[in-house]
């Protein structure tokens, strides 16, 4: 079983993750995401989805497998 941690949260290849992108106040992106087993390869896949944009995001993450759900501060760059 390939687990990661990234402060205690712990990631399954057979969990779902609900992840929320918020631009300036405003709800841009919401996916439900599932196979990702590394924080890295969760913040990739959001990043690679939002290639137009640029700055400071909120990314909202919530693991709707296991009930925990986290707030990050991102700056998403070139």
């Amino acid at each position: 079983m390939n687990t990661a941690t990234h402060s205690s949260h712990i990631l399954l290849a057979s969990d779902t993750v609900y992840a929320k992108i918020i631009y300036r106040g405003k709800n841009i992106l919401s996916l439900n995401l599932s196979g990702i087993t590394t924080m890295h390869e969760l913040y990739s896949t959001v990043a690679s989805t939002t290639k137009q944009l640029h700055g400071m995001v909120t990314l909202s993450l919530r693991n709707l497998t296991q009930g925990w759900n986290i707030s990050r501060s991102l700056i998403i760059s070139a």
